[in-house]
């Protein structure tokens, strides 16, 4: 889906929670938005102590808060948020991973399990105007299945962030993966790197300007 060379990529964080992202945008500032936190935030902590990035990062579920505050001294300058993202702004269920070990939790209920906990959830463009935000570099979408409605309600309300990291759970339906990669593409992005279902997306004004 590249019309032309990709951007220069760099990979930051863990094996497990890392990301490929094109380095060049990277620069003090620079506005990004991780959603699905869990005990994993080793892409945001490299956002901003290797460029200084604003990171913003979402997930209600009560271990990944638990970590997120163990990490306050690490990684200061993290904006934790315990809200859920979605496609609506509502009160949503979240349902529990099979394995008791496992931490993300999922809206859509992927794993088909009857535990739950509830929280407040909001669209994309909802957080950014209640943070007072008219656009986002990064969004970073790690929420179990769910994000095909919400990065289909995020291009409904004309947000463009110039990157999209998505992790695409390894497709039950493979049309409902197919449809979202293509309405994103149709958006405007090109896709730059597929690691195992993890995919980035650039938008293509800031694609073409990065390999100029």
């Amino acid at each position: 889906m590249m019309t032309g060379s990709p951007p220069h990529l760099v990979r930051l964080g863990t094996v497990y929670g890392g990301w490929t992202v094109p380095r060049d945008l990277l620069e003090p500032g620079f506005r990004c938005y991780c959603v699905g936190a869990g005990e994993d935030i080793s892409f945001e902590e490299e956002l901003i102590s290797n460029y200084q990035c604003e990171v913003h990062s979402f997930d209600p579920t009560p271990r990944a808060i638990a970590h997120a505050d163990n990490q306050k001294e690490i990684v200061p300058a993290l904006n934790f948020h315990p809200i859920g993202v979605w496609s609506d702004n509502e009160r949503k269920q979240f349902f529990a991973p099979r394995d008791p070990r496992h931490v993300s939790h999922s809206i859509v209920n992927i794993q088909d399990t009857a535990d739950s906990f509830e929280a407040d959830c909001k669209t994309v463009a909802a957080v950014m105007d209640e943070l007072g935000h008219d656009s986002i570099g990064l969004l970073k979408l790690d929420i179990e299945g769910a994000e095909h409605a919400v990065i289909g309600q995020m291009l409904i309300d004309g947000v463009r962030p110039d990157v999209i990291c998505v992790e695409m759970e390894r497709p039950v339906r493979f049309a409902q993966f197919r449809k979202t990669v293509r309405d994103v593409v149709k958006a405007g992005y090109e896709l730059v790197a597929d690691v195992e279902f993890d995919l980035t997306f650039v938008r293509q004004d800031v694609a073409r300007r990065l390999v100029q």
